[in-house]
Order: C-alpha cells, then structure tokens, then sequence
C-alpha cells in the first residue's frame, strides 16, 4: 500500500488559512435607535405609498431586483407593483404595519410584522391580515426593499 504524505509546507498554508478565515456571522446586532427609527420610517412611507397607490414612492423604496411573495405563493415585481398602483388596481382604505420588529445585520435589516389590509380589488371588498417578513439593504444612504413575503393570518 502507497501513502502520500502531504507536503509541510501545504499543511501550515491550510491550518494558516483556517486560523485567518473570517469569523461566522454573528446574531443579529439591534439597530440603532436612529437606525430603527430610519427603517420602520421607510416602512411607514411604503404602506402609504400603497394605500395612495403612490407609484413613484414605490419605485424610490424597491429595490429594481425587488421580488414578492404573496400569500398565494404568487411572485411579483417592483414593476408589477408601479404598474398596478398606475393602473389604480386596488384601492386600499386600510395599508398598516403593527407588531414589528427590526433585525440589522450590517447593511441589511429584516423586519416582521403584521399589515392590516382593507379595500377593493376589482370590484371584490377585501379586509385581512398578513404577518410579512421585509428584507432591506442600506445603499448609497437610504434603505432599499429587496424582497417581501406575506402569509395570510387566519381568524
């Protein structure tokens, strides 16, 4: 039987490696207070720019890679929601977030909460709730959406 040894050198260049690797990410750090506040104001102008179908408030806060989940398991855009807020679509009385919480990582904050919806969507009323899970990244001073998921709360 034919062993290879590993060269000394190779060894101490993989154990240097591994001593030098960065760290694993740490739990969620809490956010600054001004961070916070920054975050759950950016959340605050989005279910308004929802509610007023505001388009151009909309675009400003998506991300242009923006992706939807909602709650049924249906993927949209931040095109599809600027077309659909243009287009009058739905027509929010009630677009709220309550219960949240805020998560930062770095340059990226995860928010879960509760919105509380109420409108009409065709000629259909519509009133719920979803818990929603919002990811957002810090660029070039302003705090972006990236991506959405809702699920239905169930009363």
């Amino acid at each position: 039987m034919h062993h290879t040894r590993l060269p000394a050198a190779l060894c101490l260049f993989t154990l240097s490696a591994c001593a030098t690797a960065p760290p694993a990410p740490s739990a969620a750090a809490a956010a600054s207070p001004q961070d916070e506040k920054a975050i759950l104001r950016v959340e605050q102008t989005w279910c308004e720019a929802f509610r007023t179908n505001n388009a151009d408030t909309i675009a400003a806060i998506e991300d242009e890679d923006y992706t939807l989940t909602n709650s049924r398991a249906e993927l949209s855009t931040r095109t599809d929601d600027i077309v659909q807020a243009k287009a009058h679509a739905i027509e929010y009385s009630q677009f709220d977030n309550h219960d949240q919480n805020v998560r930062h990582y770095g340059d990226t904050a995860i928010v879960t909460g509760i919105t509380s919806l109420e409108g009409v969507s065709g000629d259909k009323p519509f009133k719920l709730n979803v818990r929603f899970t919002d990811i957002l990244v810090h660029r070039n001073g302003e705090w972006k959406a990236v991506a959405r998921h809702v699920t239905r709360v169930e009363e």
